[in-house]
């Protein structure tokens, strides 16, 4: 069966961020860009943060990263996704506030809650300011679709970088 999701360039290499859910037991990744498919190959799926990183080999735009530190309770926000078997479709809504649980359920660090609207398929979209830098990256709807989380983009760069440096990420620990 053929699964699908968002994703977006963190970089002009290639590097796609996108959710580890998405490419879990992948025999063959693909990443649509513009009208080609390009064949891409699994660097990294991280299981804690839920993020994974995949490589196209091409040359690409990629969005620049945001301060999640200058977000406030009400920032305007975006995102733009591919929702199952439609074009990109962006989404307007603003920042609802910094959550560490949800549903008694605990995660790795503050995620940002944005009341967004979200539909099937955008896990993995890139969440963006107005100035369109990426501020994180959305991880899942709630509310029925109206509102979603998104792991802040400086959690998931950590990751990248780590991944760059030592070839695997490396969470902090007590």
């Amino acid at each position: 069966p053929e699964t699908g999701g968002s994703g977006f360039f963190a970089d002009p290499a290639g590097t796609v961020y996108t959710l580890s859910y998405i490419v879990a037991n992948a025999e063959e990744i693909f990443i649509v860009y513009g009208n080609r498919k390009i064949p891409a190959k699994l660097l990294m799926a991280d299981p804690r943060s839920g993020i994974a990183l995949i490589k196209a080999d091409c040359n690409s735009p990629f969005i620049p990263v945001g301060d999640t530190k200058k977000l406030s309770l009400a920032s305007p926000l975006m995102a733009i996704g591919f929702p199952v078997n439609l074009d990109a479709t962006p989404s307007f809504g603003i920042l609802g506030g910094f959550d560490r649980k949800f549903l008694g359920r605990h995660f790795m660090t503050t995620h940002i809650r944005a009341n967004l609207p979200v539909e099937a398929g955008f896990g993995g979209a890139p969440l963006l300011n107005l100035k369109g830098e990426v501020v994180g990256i959305i991880f899942s709807g709630i509310e029925g679709g109206g509102a979603c989380y998104a792991l802040p983009i400086d959690a998931a760069e950590k990751i990248r970088m780590d991944y760059v440096r030592f070839g695997e990420p490396r969470h902090g620990w007590v």
